[in-house]
């Protein structure tokens, strides 16, 4: 969609939800998406009793009275088979999906359903955490109210798989006149002046296509780990991160890829990602990941 023409950033939106309140935060959360003029929310709820369909029907009772304009499907079946279905029908530009919880003393990925939609959609996931727990009561009000995309951190690897989050961040940077952070992280061991030079070069010429549609833009280069310095940055700065998911690295990482991995497993704020390759399946992963380790597969 072109923001030029006067169409929302992200014209039809879907949004997964079981009935309960954790699927919901998703919906509440992106409140200034949904009620942009001409765009269409679509609640779709797989396989439920009929509480939690009438809990459904509720929110999208509630999503209209703020201005959204809402639909609701129910379907039954597998979900992440029938979210998938959903969204292959190409009428959708973005999803809403809530990870599940995290515990205090560890980090985790999102949920089976989110992670399997996550490495097949051809669409962008705007992913958030639920709440959970005492931990984060201390910041109910900021953390369940409508997101802010003030500053969005978009990682930038130099490959072309990680650019292919730059079109849907950058609509997402446009309908709130966000500033975009192009964060690009050297590693100690590949330091160089001339690969920071190099980094330097690269950020600027997507910053000069950002700027060439009115969104502000700051190059973040920083040495250490990915990682690390991304939350860091997410910790004290920018509220939303955007990225792009891989497997490649290693079998925990398998489907997503160890710094995206990593990032979705303990970012707090919004992560909006897509996946680089969003046919690929299980046993595909595993091939691959052998004929890197030399591994059975690979002979």
């Amino acid at each position: 969609m072109d923001l030029d023409s006067g169409s929302p950033p992200y014209g039809s939106i879907l949004a997964p939800v079981d009935g309960s309140s954790s699927s919901e935060i998703a919906v509440r959360r992106s409140l200034p998406l949904l009620t942009i003029p001409g765009t269409w929310l679509t609640l779709l709820h797989v396989e439920g009793d009929d509480e939690s369909k009438r809990r459904v029907e509720r929110l999208a009772s509630e999503a209209r009275g703020w201005g959204a304009k809402t639909a609701v499907t129910f379907v039954d079946g597998a979900p992440a088979a029938q979210i998938l279905r959903e969204i292959e029908t190409d009428r959708y530009d973005l999803v809403l999906m809530t990870s599940r919880r995290r515990s205090a003393l560890r980090r985790s990925l999102p949920g089976a359903v989110a992670l399997r939609v996550l490495r097949r959609s051809p669409a962008p996931l705007l992913l958030y955490r639920p709440l959970s727990g005492l931990q984060e009561s201390f910041f109910a009000t900021e953390r369940s109210g409508p997101a802010r995309f003030r500053k969005i951190l978009l990682m930038l690897d130099g490959s072309e798989e990680a650019v292919r989050i730059f079109a849907p961040a950058l609509r997402l940077a446009r309908a709130f006149t966000s500033e975009l952070i192009l964060f690009h992280a050297v590693e100690p061991r590949r330091f160089s002046e001339e690969r920071v030079e190099a980094v330097r070069a690269y950020l600027a010429k997507q910053a000069d296509a950002a700027a060439a549609r009115g969104v502000a833009t700051r190059l973040q280069i920083v040495v250490g780990n990915p990682v690390e310095e991304a939350l860091r940055m997410l910790d004290g700065d920018a509220d939303t991160v955007a990225l792009t998911t891989r497997g490649h690295s290693s079998w925990r990482a398998a489907m997503l890829g160890s710094t995206s991995s990593e990032i979705l497993g303990a970012a707090e704020g919004p992560v909006l990602c897509l996946a680089s390759i969003p046919a690929l399946d299980l046993k595909e992963a595993a091939r691959r990941l052998a004929l890197t380790a030399g591994g059975p597969a690979a002979r």
